[in-house]
């Protein structure tokens, strides 16, 4: 019974130790419908002032992260996954002795896609030709074309245009 009781002691001395290390834990998610973005890359670090911190995580299939034994401090998350980019500005967490901080939600945008084929004037596929996707940005009054991404044709004519802003609108050679 005295061991017992000597346990519990110990165990709510424990947690009640300055410096206890927590727990920050969430989700990433598409932005429009939530799905889990799965494999996307999580880094965190410490703020001045904070014990210093880096550490990474990647997301499992159901998008979630956890970054275990945290020192209490002020922390700021940033990330990258494939074919996404960031639709929310990411908070600092602040985090205190042994807490645990759940549902931090971070929302990501998909990226797209613009592909096809390229031919010459005779239906011959035009091979090494430039193609750019260009899209519409506002600057002040005046709405302005500008690239957002661009590649080659192979020999077969064909290009791929990836991660890039879904709002671009135009391929051109």
């Amino acid at each position: 019974m005295l061991i017992r009781l000597l346990t519990v002691i110990i165990a709510l001395l424990q947690s009640a130790i300055p410096g206890a290390p927590g727990n920050i834990e969430g989700t990433v998610c598409e932005v429009e419908t939530c799905r889990p973005i799965a494999g996307a890359r999580l880094m965190i670090l410490s703020v001045p002032g904070s014990p210093e911190v880096r550490k990474t995580a990647v997301t499992d299939l159901a998008g979630r992260f956890r970054f275990p034994q945290l020192q209490p401090g002020s922390y700021r998350i940033s990330l990258e996954a494939d074919n996404y980019s960031l639709a929310t500005v990411l908070p600092l967490l602040t985090l205190i002795d042994g807490a645990i901080i759940p549902g931090v939600k971070i929302e990501m945008r998909a990226l797209g896609v613009i592909s096809g084929r390229a031919f010459d004037e005779k239906g011959q596929p035009l091979a090494g030709a430039h193609v750019e996707a260009m899209a519409f940005y506002r600057q002040g009054a005046y709405r302005m074309l500008s690239p957002v991404g661009g590649t080659e044709t192979d020999d077969r004519g064909e290009y791929r245009i990836g991660s890039f802003p879904l709002f671009a609108s135009m391929a051109m050679m």
